[in-house]
């Protein structure tokens, strides 16, 4: 959201939880597409550092409201059978560190492009290990395997 207005407006939807989800558009587009206009810009690397520095650490919203916006609800809006860690579920699981600062640098990411108005952004907390159908798949940054 652009200007000021809109945003007070959306930190307020999701005080009142007027906002059920919080996602990434991410839209890694290519340098030369970027030039020619295309909107949007990559957010999978970024989004859950934001989340946790700009919402929950000041109190806006809870930990665990933040967690039930990026995992629980979208699977249940969605209708998918995982998104929980109850027995018998797809063990799909972020573990993240709350307390983890770190600064935004597109340079080590993984996404296609680097167009990202967050660049030189202190942020705190980010996911630490990734886990897909029971397998570590990212571990500290590091892509150990496809999913």
């Amino acid at each position: 959201m652009r200007s000021k207005e809109d945003n007070a407006a959306l930190i307020e939807a999701l005080k009142e939880g007027m906002i059920d989800v919080i996602a990434s558009d991410h839209a890694p587009h290519r340098e030369e597409d970027k030039r020619a206009g295309a909107p949007g810009f990559i957010g999978l690397e970024t989004t859950l550092g934001l989340v946790l520095t700009k919402l929950v650490q000041p109190g806006i919203i809870s930990l665990m409201h933040a967690i039930r916006m990026m995992s629980t609800t979208p699977s249940t809006i969605f209708h998918l059978k995982d998104g929980s860690l109850k027995k018998g579920a797809r063990a799909d699981v972020t573990i993240i560190d709350t307390g983890r600062e770190w600064t935004v640098d597109t340079g080590g990411f993984e996404s296609l492009s680097r167009n990202c108005p967050f660049e030189g952004w202190k942020l705190r907390g980010r996911s630490v290990a990734v886990i897909v159908g029971g397998r570590i798949i990212m571990r500290d940054g590091e892509l150990i395997r496809c999913a």
